[in-house]
């Protein structure tokens, strides 16, 4: 069985081309599921500092795979750098310990922390609807997946 083009290592490290629906879907479901396994596994005590982790990990392989769904439905990926960046600033907050900061600090925090997990809500089902361009466009072919 033989991978198509675009995935396998390069669905995640290159931001060139167009990812479809279905490995759209594919790489949203795994990243989630990874995640709640790796939660599970560090258990309550480390979650903070596993979540933080794994968002670090993911900020590359998630703004690649933005960026191809974003090109596929003919927006620029450039896009996906401020979708990917909302959900950094809230890795930041956490790691520097600004978000357990007592008054505003922690506040503005937990605003932001809401605000990052109803953008990726929100933008991942709406990339996860809308259909890409029929045929080619300026970023590439029609994606088989």
């Amino acid at each position: 069985m033989t991978v198509p083009e675009g995935y396998g290592p390069a669905l995640f490290f290159s931001d060139e081309g167009r990812l479809g629906r279905k490995g759209f879907w594919a790489f949203a479901l795994t990243a989630v599921g990874f995640a709640i396994l790796v939660l599970l596994v560090v258990g309550p005590r480390r979650m903070v500092l596993a979540h933080t982790l794994f968002g670090i990990l993911m900020i590359y392989p998630s703004y690649c795979v933005f960026a191809k769904r974003l090109q596929d439905i003919e927006i620029s990926g450039a896009w996906a750098i401020l979708i990917v960046g909302i959900s950094a600033v809230d890795l930041v907050m956490g790691l520097t310990g600004f978000a357990s900061r007592p008054g505003f600090p922690m506040k503005l925090a937990q605003v932001w922390m809401h605000v990052s997990n109803a953008n990726l809500a929100v933008v991942t089902l709406a990339l996860g609807i809308l259909p890409g361009t029929d045929g080619a466009n300026r970023y590439g072919l029609q994606p088989g997946l």
